[in-house]
């Protein structure tokens, strides 16, 4: 029987909880939750889903591949998937995606494109 250890070894996932302030490069790998505050530069690797949650707030460059917005998000923001722009979200800058979905009732101040 695997311990706990053992199963948490295996996953790949990343959670930055509320409150805390990230500032730098990153580079990510599996699905990522980010309830803090992200500044810089984030790239997701393996083609994970990042979710910036309610509570999470983004400023810099992202790349990544599917990528879902429930927070704030300035900045630049390149996918090769979808990105999914959730009402209760606010955005500022520039997004290039293959898809790109802005839910009614979401701030949104872009210039956007497709990939395609």
């Amino acid at each position: 029987m695997n311990s706990y250890r053992d199963e948490m070894k295996d996953m790949s996932f990343s959670f930055m909880g509320k409150g805390s302030i990230l500032v730098g490069k990153f580079s990510l790998k599996g699905s990522t939750h980010l309830a803090s505050h992200l500044e810089g530069e984030l790239t997701m690797e393996d083609g994970g889903t990042l979710i910036i949650e309610p509570d999470g707030s983004f400023d810099g460059i992202l790349r990544g591949r599917d990528i879902e917005i429930f927070g704030n998000f300035k900045g630049s923001l390149v996918s090769d998937g979808k990105v999914i722009i959730h009402s209760c979200a606010s955005i500022t800058g520039d997004i290039e995606a293959a898809h790109l979905i802005i839910r009614p009732g979401a701030i949104v101040n872009i210039e956007g494109r497709t990939l395609h």
